[in-house]
């Protein structure tokens, strides 16, 4: 069989090829040891590998208190993002398994980790201070930009900025339902993404166009640079399109019609047919 012609073979990352287990059970470990609360045995610890967070949270701590959730998941962030993810073991015999694979068909690996979307900025500002009202402005704008967009469970991640642990931020973020993730001291697992966006601006804006005679003088370059990065900026992780472009192309085939096929003999719908966006499920 050629590679040509070889099948395409997909993996799962977590519980297939790796055990993440022990990053997963020590960080929860960590959550419940920060809040008071018990720590279950191994046995119990393993019932949570695979649920969603919240649902495992809510039965550890027997509370359906949504502050009392998200402190336990903001706690369980903080030291899985630190070390936890860095804890899978990957399972015996798979090195040696992907390898003679690798030699015959394409692989490829399916993950639920969280991923970069459509990369547009949404909000921005440019003040001379830090004050709060710098980043509620930027925040206010993010959720203008988004609304009506169905958005559900939408995390915001940050650094440990006084500005973004103000009663008056997180008090917004908890109104628009936005959950707070605040990275641990010493690293940008949290806020990588917008680092590296800012350290591309200064690099492609403030550097190379200073230096500034004045605050609005910034502040139109940004709306130029921001306005230009969203509609015309073409993205190699995006398949070389613009972010707006590749963000109405994605709502677009939302939109679409689902094509169900049917079997030739009987007229019945195939359960197990590909619908017109590309992807596979049953109906």
């Amino acid at each position: 069989m050629t590679r040509a012609s070889s099948p395409t073979l997909l993996f799962d990352l977590d519980g297939t090829l790796t055990d993440n287990y022990p990053g997963i059970a020590r960080s929860i470990a960590y959550a419940l040891e920060r809040m008071g609360a018990a720590i279950p045995d191994d046995a119990t610890l393993r019932r949570c590998v695979g649920p969603p967070l919240r649902e495992s949270f809510k039965w550890l701590l027997d509370s359906d208190d949504p502050p009392v959730i998200e402190q336990a998941i903001v706690l369980y962030r903080e030291r899985y993002a630190d070390v936890g993810w860095r804890e899978n073991i990957v399972y015996e015999g798979i090195a040696e398994a992907l390898a003679e694979l690798a030699s015959a068909s394409p692989l490829y690996l399916c993950t639920s980790k969280p991923e970069v979307f459509a990369r547009r900025i949404v909000g921005w500002r440019v003040s001379a201070s830090l004050a709060t009202d710098f980043v509620l402005d930027a925040l206010e704008q993010a959720i203008y930009d988004r609304r009506g967009a169905g958005v559900e469970e939408l995390v915001h991640h940050s650094d440990r900025g006084t500005q973004y642990l103000a009663m008056r931020y997180t008090a917004r973020l908890a109104e628009a339902s936005i959950a707070p993730s605040v990275g641990s001291r010493g690293d940008s697992y949290d806020n990588a993404m917008a680092e590296s966006i800012i350290g591309l601006f200064k690099t492609e804006v403030i550097q190379r166009k200073g230096p500034w005679r004045h605050l609005e003088a910034v502040e139109f370059a940004t709306l130029t640079w921001v306005d230009w990065f969203n509609t015309r900026r073409l993205l190699e992780p995006i398949g070389y399109v613009p972010p707006a472009e590749y963000e109405a192309q994605y709502y677009e085939r939302l939109r679409e019609p689902v094509a169900i096929a049917h079997d030739d003999a009987t007229g019945t719908p195939n359960p197990a047919a590909i619908d017109d966006r590309g992807s596979w499920g049953s109906r």
